[in-house]
């Protein structure tokens, strides 16, 4: 009888435990049911790989974008001839080296992601490990499971051609690998001085960033978008994985600025052609505490000063805007990746290509050209080489397209409201198409006869009952639709606007 209640009392405890571990389980599926990974950027073409060159090294970084923690598992390799190991970004962490299963052991990496933590899985591999046989386009995969449900297992993929000898030049294949890799992982991209004063002195901002591409790297550059701010970068040759922090300065007394909050933007440009500059912005709003006469340039500033062995001009947005108004000029939009175009832009140019393409631009170097990038950043870096290429009568827009949309849609705000009243009843509107300038200050009101009716642009992702202000930022045509179900010919109820 003993034996009997102990034999029950061992398995009630046996099956209380699995129970409190099922429980275990299930609460952290459901903490991990909604976690995802996500891998910025993935499917990588490698390219070409000679076997006469060392073994390729390809980063894969990817996020934890889940506000809970996510736990990696057990990691392989598709072959033999590709390893991998896991790393946090300044390498305070590295996993143990992942490697084919069957060949060696499979790694369990036991690693907790954080809430928005970044990792870095970094593929090596070896073009000679399958000589002499293995020239031919491959495809290899890196696969680590989760507690995610969402991404139970993230399989990181790459494919490549190998080849015996080299036959393209190895920047191409730097290029193509680099694409679309977030080569500069910035702790953060913006910074907010909030409000400082006239008075005040100089006011900086370290940024704080890792490099994370295989080869070293060096800055050629870190231009500003205005005179008033400045830039240094502690070192300007950068190994893989080394981290850096790159300073922005900002004068508040050097020259006027604008009354409501704005930003300065910074860019770092590199040896290597990437597909997109890396670019950090500070913020700030002056409190005009000294008169303005206090101001250390007396005349609106050009930052032409700061470069005296060549020269161009900056104009300001509204400057630019005048002289569109009889355009003299060729106009350039230098910015990548390549951006929607103001109008009446002549030509695109990849700023860091501009030297590629002098045949162009105008014959004459003493011919009117206007540069333009997103903010003025890379159309300064341009105007700078245009005018040590010889070409004398260089403008850049400081700003850039960011600052002279701000500019037409401000100039739209002073200027009166045209509002347009559209009747509505089953099942038509009273106007089947209206034309709009661009820029004008167009709000549209929504007579409804019989019943609600309404208006949705499903292009400006809009739905409103009885009035909407309209978007006339840029030139488009779409179509205004019935936002209510208003019985059968409800999907009949179309009319257009152009902005032009």
């Amino acid at each position: 009888m003993k034996n009997y209640i102990i034999w029950i009392i061992a398995l009630l405890i046996v099956w209380t435990w699995i129970w409190v571990y099922s429980l275990r389980d299930s609460s952290i599926e459901a903490i991990a049911n909604n976690s995802k990974i996500q891998i910025s950027s993935n499917n990588r073409d490698v390219w070409e790989i000679p076997m006469d060159e060392w073994k390729l090294k390809i980063p894969f970084e990817f996020t934890n974008t889940w506000t809970w923690d996510i736990v990696l598992w057990d990691a392989e390799t598709s072959c033999m001839c590709t390893d991998a190991i896991v790393t946090s970004l300044d390498w305070n962490y590295q996993s143990s080296t992942i490697q084919m299963q069957w060949h060696w052991p499979l790694v369990n990496l036991k690693k907790t992601i954080k809430p928005n933590e970044k990792l870095v899985l970094v593929a090596i591999f070896d073009p000679n490990a399958h000589w002499p046989n293995a020239t031919w386009p491959i495809s290899r995969d890196i696969y680590i499971k989760t507690n995610s449900h969402l991404t139970p297992e993230l399989d990181f993929k790459f494919t490549w051609n190998v080849v015996k000898t080299r036959t393209i030049d190895k920047s191409e294949t730097d290029n193509k690998v680099s694409k679309n890799t977030n080569i500069f992982s910035f702790e953060e991209k913006s910074f907010d001085f909030w409000t400082i004063k006239q008075s005040g002195w100089k006011v900086s901002h370290d940024f704080k960033f890792t490099y994370n591409w295989i080869e070293p790297i060096k800055i050629t550059w870190v231009p500003t978008s205005c005179a008033c701010t400045s830039a240094t970068i502690d070192k300007t040759e950068l190994n893989p994985w080394d981290r850096w922090v790159l300073t922005v300065n900002f004068n508040p007394n050097l020259h006027e600025e604008p009354e409501w909050k704005f930003f300065k933007s910074v860019n770092l440009l590199t040896d290597k052609k990437l597909e997109e500059i890396p670019e950090v912005k500070i913020w700030t709003q002056i409190d005009l505490d000294v008169w303005p006469d206090a101001f250390e340039l007396k005349s609106d500033h050009d930052d032409e000063d700061e470069h005296e062995e060549v020269s161009y001009h900056s104009i300001t947005p509204q400057e630019f805007d005048t002289m569109l108004q009889n355009k003299d000029f060729f106009l350039v939009d230098t910015h990548i990746p390549e951006q929607e175009h103001i109008e009446w832009t002549d030509i695109f140019i990849p700023y860091n290509e501009i030297e590629d393409n002098l045949d162009t631009l105008p014959k004459d170097k003493n011919a009117k050209i206007v540069v333009y990038c997103r903010s003025g950043s890379m159309s300064r870096a341009t105007a700078y080489i245009l005018a040590e290429k010889g070409y004398t009568n260089v403008y850049d827009v400081v700003g850039g397209k960011n600052w002279y949309d701000d500019y037409k849609r401000n100039y739209a705000k002073n200027n009166d409201e045209k509002v347009i009243t559209v009747n509505a009843k089953k099942w038509e509107y009273d106007k089947k198409e209206m034309r709009i300038k661009k820029w004008e200050k167009v709000t549209i009101k929504v007579n409804n006869i019989d019943t609600l009716h309404g208006i949705a642009i499903p292009e400006m992702k809009l739905i409103w009952d009885t009035e909407i202000e309209v978007d006339t930022s840029k030139a488009w045509e779409f179509e205004f639709r019935c936002a209510n179900y208003c019985g059968a010919g409800h999907q009949d109820m179309i009319w257009k606007i152009i902005i032009e």
